[in-house]
């Protein structure tokens, strides 16, 4: 969420001064930036929650709402920068047990991943998909994919790994956070680069029950 802040407060800047924002969008960016914090200070209290062992706070999470938040998330970032973003999202792509914060975390890094994975190329080839449905074993599937130039062959596992980036200015714990919530969630997250270009991460979680009452 902090991420997301610096994101729509920058992207509000740029919009501004371009003469590309009114009042009412405007308005919606600043809500948004509202909600990112409070989103932070949740976080905060989960880091905290773990750091003394306690229970963490886990439901049964609709992923068309977790999409729809994300998209209003980045909305203006993708504004700012002419990244076209479109939604291949199931009806009824399901619903699974966990953490509604966390896992929202996990599918901004990775969009926020793909937009500066396209930040050298022509504003006419910037396009993002995210998309979300199941596969023949029920579980949910998410996908970001960007059009950017991809990352080297061989690396799809080492970039999961803690300390490594292909960014210059990279910390190298984004993915890596993102595999240990994934996996805390009991699913999984990978990467492959695609031939006609650009790079697609794709999460995948159990399908929750509506009476799964599992502990985290």
């Amino acid at each position: 969420p902090i991420g997301a802040i610096v994101a729509n407060a920058s992207a509000g800047e740029r919009l501004l001064a371009a003469g590309k924002i009114g009042t009412e969008e405007m308005a919606e960016l600043l809500a948004d930036i509202v909600a990112d914090g409070r989103r932070a200070g949740e976080i905060v209290q989960g880091i905290r929650t773990m750091v003394r062992k306690g229970k963490a706070r886990r439901s049964l999470v609709q992923i068309n709402d977790t999409i729809d938040s994300l998209l209003r998330i980045v909305r203006a970032e993708a504004l700012g920068r002419n990244v076209t973003v479109t939604t291949e999202v199931d009806s009824d792509a399901g619903q699974v047990w966990g953490d509604p914060v966390q896992l929202l975390q996990v599918f901004l890094n990775l969009a926020m991943n793909a937009f500066e994975a396209m930040t050298a190329l022509p504003s006419n080839a910037l396009c993002l998909v995210i998309r979300a449905d199941r596969n023949e074993n029920g579980d949910v599937l998410v996908s970001v994919r960007d059009s950017g130039p991809g990352f080297p062959s061989g690396l799809a596992e080492q970039l999961f790994e803690p300390f490594f980036s292909t960014k210059a200015e990279g910390t190298g714990m984004g993915l890596a956070i993102a595999r240990g919530i994934v996996e805390a969630h009991g699913g999984t997250i990978s990467a492959e680069n695609f031939d006609g270009g650009g790079a697609c991460f794709t999460v995948r979680l159990p399908q929750a029950k509506e009476d799964n009452s599992q502990a985290a």
